[in-house]
């Protein structure tokens, strides 16, 4: 991967994540265990925490937070499926691959993107699913290299479930009638 790019994805980031992050905690938000947004009483809110991971409703004051915030969350959580959809090999070639680990900031935002009614039960179930696969392989430094990346079962199984997550995940949903709620 080229590094200068690497550096500017690295910044494009983290200036994502303080204009995503910083205003939810503002909100009665904070990043909980395991890494996952989770909902606060102590912005004096009533906010109900869905699975322990992903808020069902959030407070009045976040809605038009949720809606301006929902497209930049959901394309950096797109690219984040479709390079983790690459076979092995393209993965250590692609000079973007970074774009995987948009997933760290993309997914416990992802609650916003629900909150519109882009993510389907079947979609939410999938990037479950994908979370949890990711949370073993950062456990596991061995995973990281290249052979590994290639041929261990847990990053084959990893690629299988982004696959089929991707079908379901249009690429700007909201200028389709693509909207699920509960």
């Amino acid at each position: 991967m080229q590094s200068g790019h690497r550096d500017e994805h690295a910044t494009e980031t983290a200036v994502l994540l303080a204009v995503l992050l910083v205003p939810a905690a503002k909100c009665g938000f904070y990043r909980g265990g395991g890494g996952r947004m989770v909902g606060s009483k102590a912005s004096g809110a009533e906010v109900t925490p869905r699975e322990n991971r992903h808020m069902s409703e959030p407070p009045d004051d976040t809605q038009r937070m949720v809606r301006a915030r929902a497209p930049g969350i959901w394309s950096m959580l797109r690219r984040s499926v479709i390079k983790l959809g690459l076979e092995g090999a393209e993965q250590i070639k692609d000079p973007d691959v970074g774009e995987c680990f948009e997933w760290d900031p993309g997914y416990p935002a992802s609650w916003m993107c629900e909150q519109v009614g882009w993510i389907s039960p079947e979609l939410r179930s999938q990037l479950d699913e994908l979370d949890a696969l990711l949370d073993r392989l950062s456990a596991d430094r061995r995973a990281w290299t290249d052979d590994a990346i290639m041929t261990l079962p847990l990053w084959e199984e990893t690629r299988q479930v982004a696959r089929r997550c991707l079908p379901l995940m249009t690429e700007e949903p909201w200028t389709e009638e693509v909207w699920y709620y509960e």
